[in-house]
């Protein structure tokens, strides 16, 4: 059983409600069977995509590579949309308060909701791009920089890392600019 399972449940938020009058997500318990850390895929392709991961011993190989890889950027291009979707709760933010506050407000949402729509446009060519590579099985096209730890530790992780200078402080990328980045 998972360390941090109690009774064969473990806590999260439930994806299908909405945050209470206070902005504050309910979380319930969930059956270690039903338990995902990320729910941007339904149950059953959640578990076919990702069963070399979840059910063979993690020995680095492209396609578990690429899989984690997809995992990471689908999860973030997931949370992008839950945070669009939740913008017109966060407008509500402002209620109640002075004019100068609410304009302060609206202002920091604004911007956030900008932020997120560029993040969204700029995932939508790479999400392309690994849904191509998933299908066709083809994960020769991808590469990896694996580190391997001496012992175990008590969790996994994958993500992105978007660097804008290499080791030598040339530019790479300028994160902030408004064009689209493609492959």
């Amino acid at each position: 059983m998972s360390r941090p399972a109690v009774d064969g449940h473990v806590y999260g938020l439930d994806a299908k409600s909405m945050p209470d009058d206070r902005g504050i997500f309910p979380f319930v318990r969930i059956g270690l069977n039903r338990a995902s850390t990320f729910t941007g895929f339904c149950q059953r392709h959640d578990t076919e995509m990702f069963a070399p991961l979840e059910t063979k011993p993690f020995t680095a190989t492209k396609e578990q590579l690429f899989l984690l890889a997809y995992r990471a950027v689908a999860k973030e291009s997931f949370a992008k949309w839950f945070g669009m979707r939740m913008l017109p709760i966060f407008r509500l933010a402002d209620v109640g308060k002075e004019p100068f506050e609410q304009y302060l407000v609206q202002e920091q949402l604004y911007q956030h909701e900008q932020l997120q729509s560029l993040s969204l446009r700029d995932l939508e060519t790479p999400m392309k791009d690994y849904a191509i590579i998933y299908r066709s099985g083809d994960f020769d096209r991808m590469s990896a920089y694996v580190v391997f730890a001496d012992r175990k530790i008590g969790f996994a992780t994958s993500g992105g890392v978007h660097p804008e200078f290499d080791f030598e402080e040339n530019s790479l990328q300028a994160l902030a600019r408004r064009t689209v980045w493609t492959s």
